[in-house]
């Protein structure tokens, strides 16, 4: 089977730009359906360049795309201007400007998981939401550690502190490797992203701790991990699935980028999960961005990556 190909794309959100990747489905198996992929800290929307395709050909409009400020994303400068909720907010005004915004499944890694959330509580923006390494809480673990870099970058400024952030980001998942492909795009994309987004990102991040863990979300949730995954023990994983009375699905033989590691194990449990839910959700529709403050809605689409 030819692999379908990866189109470049771009989001228009307040901020301005976002870079995304768009893969589209064949006509003969079109569900008329989307998923849009949610990054995480120090990543970039090439993160799931091995799962565009795979939902392409299971018949997704499949997005992803790079925060505001992150690799090739318009961003301002200011940490301010990166937390959760300004994520989710630019996450909010995608929703509204894919090919199908009345069925939009979410699929979010780690951090991308609270933005996520944020994006569809109380709106009705989305089929599900599938949570890979993101148990939406914060552990007082992480909560020391992103601490720890917060402190740094008040001591440090943004742009060192970038750079702190990154190596201790990838030193944490000594288990994890990626191929050589990968390995560059991730050192390109970091020299690219604003010092802002990271400082700011992590700021925002440890401050969920003082609201507890999530409870409840307002879609069907899938909860997925790796095995392997270095950031978060498997029992946070095990309660988040508890906690939110979500399915939830171990991959084995990965680490934390568990799309990376085992893409068609991730399609397939993704599949699953979609298949077995009822029609219902699939109805909802986004409310559009333009009724609210500073949400245009237009959307382009360009070449082949």
């Amino acid at each position: 089977m030819t692999a379908l190909p990866i189109l470049r794309h771009q989001f228009t959100v307040p901020v301005g730009q976002l870079a995304a990747l768009y893969c589209a489905p064949p006509a003969d198996v079109d569900r008329k359906a989307c998923v849009v992929l949610v990054g995480g800290l120090a990543g970039s929307k090439e993160d799931f360049n091995p799962l565009l395709p795979l939902l392409g050909q299971a018949g997704y409009h499949a997005y992803a795309y790079d925060h505001r400020g992150q690799y090739e994303s318009d961003g301002p400068t200011d940490p301010a201007a990166y937390t959760v909720q300004a994520l989710g907010e630019d996450l909010h005004s995608v929703l509204f400007q894919v090919k199908h915004p009345n069925s939009v499944h979410l699929v979010a890694l780690c951090v991308g998981g609270f933005v996520a959330h944020h994006a569809s509580e109380g709106l009705g923006a989305a089929a599900s939401l599938a949570l890979v390494g993101c148990p939406l809480s914060v552990s007082r673990g992480v909560y020391w550690r992103l601490r720890a870099m917060a402190l740094v970058g008040w001591l440090m400024g943004p742009t060192r502190t970038a750079q702190w952030v990154i190596g201790h980001w990838e030193k944490s998942r000594p288990r994890e490797t990626l191929d050589p492909a990968t390995q560059l795009v991730a050192s390109t994309r970091l020299t690219r992203t604003r010092p802002g987004h990271l400082l700011g990102v992590v700021r925002s991040w440890a401050a969920l701790r003082h609201r507890g863990p999530i409870t409840a979300t307002p879609l069907p949730t899938l909860i997925m991990n790796g095995a392997k995954d270095g950031l978060f023990p498997a029992r946070d994983f095990t309660d988040a699935a508890r906690r939110l009375g979500a399915a939830h699905v171990v991959i084995a033989d990965a680490g934390h980028n568990t799309q990376q590691h085992q893409p068609q194990a991730v399609t397939q449990a993704l599949l699953h999960f979609w298949n077995s839910l009822p029609s219902a959700p699939n109805s909802r529709r986004p409310t559009a961005p333009s009724s609210r403050p500073g949400h245009p809605g237009a959307a382009r689409r360009s070449n082949a990556a």
